[in-house]
């Protein structure tokens, strides 16, 4: 037997149900915001740590993005793209086939 028979949708419940609901709704949303917060605050202190060479490990995570680039990472082009240009539409298929064909071009020179 479905359980969708047991469902009541929202607008056939009394507006103290309806309360009841939206309140556990809000409360868990703003428990799941701070979460992330917290989440993002470590990460982000743990990246700006320096590793035993110096360098920190967002700066670090920022050079091997690069490289991934230069060996022709398609992905790792957008992404650096969209950094600098938040503007840049990367993600439109023409960018992507255009920068295909540049490094395409750069890798037969290479060769």
């Amino acid at each position: 037997m479905s359980n969708n028979k047991n469902l009541i949708p929202i607008n056939k419940r009394t507006t103290e149900e309806q309360r009841e609901i939206a309140q556990k709704g809000g409360i868990a949303s703003g428990k799941a915001r701070r979460e992330k917060r917290k989440f993002k605050k470590i990460l982000n202190d743990l990246l700006e740590n320096k590793s035993p060479d110096g360098i920190s490990f967002k700066e670090k995570l920022c050079i091997s993005l690069i490289q991934k680039g230069l060996n022709g990472d398609v992905r790792a082009i957008c992404l650096i793209l969209q950094f600098i240009d938040e503007e840049e539409k990367t993600n439109d298929i023409e960018n992507f086939k255009e920068i295909q064909k540049l490094l395409e071009m750069e890798q037969e020179k290479d060769n």
